[in-house]
């Protein structure tokens, strides 16, 4: 008798106070991995900004036009940086002169050449949004069968290329979309970026 005296159970008091206290643990854990994905986020732009700037200085600098590629596959979403002289035919003429115009030659060009960097997860949505060569408006959102292609006149600087690599669309506008939404604007006329 002695033995089932001893032996208690947790009152519905006690049960209610673990509860909450699991609730708050469980609400600053879901609050921190938010800002976590935040924060990835503005790094994948600051990255991406970053790479910008090597381009429009490497294509100033360097033989032949470089260009920045920006893709995304079911691992996440990468930029290339590629100088059209990495891709030589017979007697060392750029094989794409004007650099890829579709994503199938830049995955071929990935497979001998996969060292590209990571922007982000696959969390993140990259969405483009820009003119057409008519005045139009035209947008698009980075999937594993499409590209954006950004490259720079060697004389001024300016913008010279920001579509799909096989249009003359325009896309002044590249956003970043997690947890939260950030976003780069491209001025064609200067070549320059700004963070927004």
């Amino acid at each position: 008798m002695s033995l089932l005296k001893d032996k208690k159970g947790f009152s519905l008091v006690e049960m209610i106070i673990v509860m909450a206290v699991m609730a708050i643990l469980i609400g600053g854990m879901v609050s921190y991995m938010g800002y976590i994905n935040n924060g990835k986020t503005k790094k994948s732009i600051a990255s991406f900004t970053t790479k910008l700037d090597r381009v429009q200085t490497d294509n100033m600098a360097k033989d032949g036009d470089t260009y920045l590629y920006l893709y995304k596959t079911s691992d996440g979403v990468y930029c290339k940086i590629v100088n059209v002289n990495q891709c030589t035919g017979a007697g060392g003429v750029p094989t794409y002169p004007d650099g890829f115009t579709q994503r199938s030659e830049l995955d071929s060009f990935l497979t001998s050449n996969p060292d590209a960097t990571v922007l982000s997860g696959k969390k993140v949505d990259v969405k483009a949004e820009g003119v057409t060569a008519t005045g139009g408006s035209t947008s698009m959102e980075l999937d594993n069968n499409n590209m954006i292609k950004i490259g720079f006149d060697k004389v001024t600087g300016a913008y010279k290329c920001s579509n799909n690599g096989s249009s003359t669309d325009f896309y002044n506008l590249i956003k970043f979309e997690g947890l939260q939404h950030y976003s780069v604007k491209l001025v064609k006329s200067t070549g320059k970026h700004i963070e927004k």
